[in-house]
């Protein structure tokens, strides 16, 4: 616009000492009866009058100073819609490139977004084939057990039938006798058979409702390791402020001041060791959970050794407080080495 105004106020300096290099001396009247375009001299001035209703009324008079300054005005005024035309068409296109660099990224971030999205689904779908190609294995060796039983129980009945017709020679009450056992064994072989089936059927409902209550408790369990994340990134962002303040108010000698770096380093590094002790369960569970093919006895022992590596954990926090240097002894290393300086 600053251009725009230059150009107006230049050429309007350039009109005024033209025409007043070309005035012209000779002056007429304007006949009214004929519109003044028909006039090719350019030599017009304007006067006006009143009408009875008040409405004044110019009209072009022939003087050569005056219609040149309104000739150029009106080369101005037509120069200046044309800049201002060229203005509006390039602030049109700006928009249109802005509009089309707004889409283009909306575009990319839905196209991220949707790889994200797939991406996703097929990490899940990973994991629904290994967990099926689990199962599947895990039903094929409970079948390959049952079948197992089941030729044991056949290869014993045709012992006992072997028996059977081995002892033929004994007596009555002898071959009544070992009908009885035989009887009994094969029962106990029965019962064993279904209660191995009902046992089996009972460990994958069990497993099934484990993993129903793993599944929602996994991402409760990551969404809260984001948080504490998060507020261990701003505990240690106050305490570097903290230590920077200290040390340039001068005052890093105090003795109380290391053990103060300490405790607080000493607090991040166990909320440090919880966060990967939470994750690291949270996946041996998991794991354990996934890969239990058994009974209870095993998730037994996954726990028992879970919560031997706990008190292991524990036991050795617990030493390392036990063995803390007391406040005054000794100042932090970045702090000693910052003392001097101050």
């Amino acid at each position: 616009m600053k251009r725009v105004y230059t150009l107006i106020f230049g050429l309007t300096i350039l009109g005024l000492a033209s025409s007043g290099a070309n005035a012209d001396s000779y002056h007429g009247n304007y006949d009214s009866r004929r519109p003044y375009d028909d006039y090719n001299d350019r030599t017009l001035d304007f006067r006006g009058y009143h009408d009875k209703d008040g409405t004044y009324n110019a009209y072009p008079v022939r003087n050569s100073e005056s219609y040149e300054l309104y000739l150029r005005d009106q080369d101005l005024q037509r120069e200046i819609e044309r800049l201002r035309k060229i203005e509006e068409q390039k602030r049109l296109e700006d928009q249109k490139k802005y509009e089309e660099y707004q889409a283009a990224e909306k575009q990319k971030r839905l196209e991220e977004q949707r790889a994200l999205e797939e991406w996703r689904k097929a990490e899940e779908q990973k994991k629904f084939d290994e967990q099926r190609e689990l199962d599947e294995f895990r039903r094929a060796k409970e079948q390959e057990k049952l079948r197992r039983m089941e030729n044991l129980g056949k290869q014993f009945e045709i012992f006992l039938k072997s028996k059977e017709q081995n002892g033929l020679s004994l007596s009555p009450e002898q071959q009544r006798e070992r009908k009885i056992q035989q009887m009994h064994i094969i029962t106990s072989i029965q019962e064993k058979i279904q209660n191995e089936k009902l046992r089996q059927s009972e460990n994958k409902k069990r497993e099934q409702e484990k993993i129903n209550r793993i599944v929602p408790l996994k991402w409760q369990a990551k969404r809260k390791v984001k948080e504490l994340a998060k507020q261990l990134s701003e505990i240690n962002l106050r305490m570097k402020n903290l230590i920077q303040n200290v040390q340039d108010n001068g005052i890093s000698k105090d003795p109380n001041l290391g053990f103060v770096q300490r405790s607080i380093e000493f607090c991040c590094e166990g909320i440090r060791g919880f966060l990967g002790s939470s994750m690291q369960n949270s996946s041996e569970r998991s794991i354990s959970s996934k890969r239990n093919t058994d009974d209870d006895k095993t998730l037994t022992n996954g726990d028992n050794d879970l919560y031997r590596r706990q008190e292991i954990s524990r036991n050795s926090l617990h030493n390392r407080t036990n063995t803390q240097e007391l406040p005054g002894k000794r100042v932090s290393r970045s702090i000693a080495h910052a003392a001097p300086a101050a």
